[in-house]
């Protein structure tokens, strides 16, 4: 369980940074379409774009802090940390696939789906296996 929380923890945190860093649109397009291939169309972060990659990156933040710091609590408010974590990654997964529709992504998309799904499995996996 602490592994769990401490690596995927520490992903967030690193997520966290590479979102702050993708305040230039520059930096933003190489990484999206250049890189990733998620999106096929040159990238702009619009009127609020900024402000919304700021936001999220906040709270990639606390979510990776938070899992961290878990790691040193008792089993029981790791695992509720942990499933958290889980209903957390469902609710990002389906907002992306929603949101995933339109406009059309690059083949890089499809990466996404194996991450996400593979981070709730494995936080499924460590609830389960942890059950006191």
């Amino acid at each position: 369980m602490t592994s769990f929380l401490f690596w995927i923890g520490a992903y967030n945190i690193f997520g966290a940074i590479v979102t702050m860093t993708m305040s230039s649109e520059k930096l933003s397009d190489t990484i999206l379409r250049k890189v990733t291939e998620i999106i096929s169309e040159p990238y702009s972060h619009g009127p609020f774009g900024r402000m919304w990659l700021w936001m999220a990156a906040s709270c990639n933040l606390f979510l990776g802090a938070t899992m961290m710091l878990s790691t040193r609590w008792n089993t029981l408010a790791q695992q509720e940390v942990a499933f958290l974590c889980v209903v957390t990654y469902a609710i990002l997964y389906a907002v992306m696939i929603m949101g995933g529709r339109k406009p059309k992504f690059g083949r890089g998309i499809h990466f996404t789906h194996v991450l996400w799904l593979g981070q709730m499995a494995w936080g499924i996996w460590v609830i389960i296996t942890f059950i006191e």
